[in-house]
């Protein structure tokens, strides 16, 4: 049986390294397989979130049919520290 971990991450100091020095407080969560899935997605949000994200897709139809659809996500910040606030791992309900 496969568990889903929840994670909420308490960022209490990102550094915000652009053209200003800023820090900055977030509280954000994030799920995933492992409790390293879910750090690491919470972490991902944090920095989407303090410095924003840049998204391109591109679509390739032939023929009327779908041949290949891309959304590619692109960030860059850096997390000067963290805390984890709390983790739960939740069941898969009706996974055999």
């Amino acid at each position: 049986m496969r568990k889903i971990i929840i994670l909420t991450v308490l960022l209490s100091t990102i550094i915000v390294q652009a053209q200003e020095d800023k820090t900055v407080t977030l509280t954000v969560s994030g799920s995933g397989k492992t409790l390293e899935d879910a750090k690491l997605n919470a972490l991902r949000s944090a920095i989407e979130q303090a410095f924003g994200a840049f998204i391109s897709s591109k679509t390739e139809i032939l023929n009327e049919n779908l041949v290949k659809d891309e959304i590619v996500s692109v960030t860059n910040g850096n997390i000067q520290k963290y805390d984890i606030v709390s983790q739960v791992a939740v069941p898969n309900v009706g996974t055999p």
